[in-house]
């Protein structure tokens, strides 16, 4: 097994980190985005116009249901928030209280929101942080970045833009 990117002391792995970690040592931080558990299923946001980003096509044969998110991604995550040092993991925010509890609170902000609540539009692509920041002996930093970015078809069911992960990977990691 061999990291998707690998260079000046910076490795990216992609894949499961059940398989992934037991080959690992001293991880700095674990930065990601796993599914939602919302139960997508065939024909969900069908004829909607971000139907092309959300969609269950994007995880194939893989069931993004509550129990899989219980008995297996929240059991992965918590292997590997044990393994590092500290960590970011985006999730919903009605799935928040699924999670363990993180030391604080990320997000980012969308003035023109990312879809409807009962109580309106969703402004926040919520972030739970795991740890101490890197950087809090330099002083207090930001947890929240503002972004209208768009994104980039990537055939992840909720894609993030490329300036949300270099925004999560630089506060969360010791990577200038």
């Amino acid at each position: 097994m061999t990291p998707y990117y690998d260079q000046d002391g910076i490795q990216i792995w992609l894949g499961d980190c059940r398989a992934i970690l037991p080959t690992l040592s001293g991880i700095d931080c674990v930065v990601t985005d796993p599914p939602y558990g919302i139960d997508l299923k065939e024909g969900y946001n069908a004829g909607k116009p971000r139907s092309n980003y959300l969609h269950k096509g994007s995880y194939g044969v893989y069931e993004d249901t509550l129990d899989n998110l219980r008995e297996v991604v929240v059991v992965a995550i918590v292997a590997s928030l044990a393994a590092s040092k500290r960590g970011l993991v985006f999730c919903t925010q009605n799935r928040i209280r699924e999670f363990p509890e993180p030391t604080a609170l990320g997000a980012v902000y969308l003035p023109s929101g990312c879809g409807r609540t009962k109580w309106g539009f969703n402004n926040l692509a919520v972030c739970l942080l795991y740890g101490v920041s890197p950087t809090i002996g330099n002083g207090c930093s930001h947890t929240v970045l503002k972004s209208n970015a768009t994104v980039e078809a990537n055939g992840h069911p909720c894609p993030k833009p490329l300036t949300w992960m270099r925004w999560a990977v630089n506060m969360a990691s010791t990577i200038e």
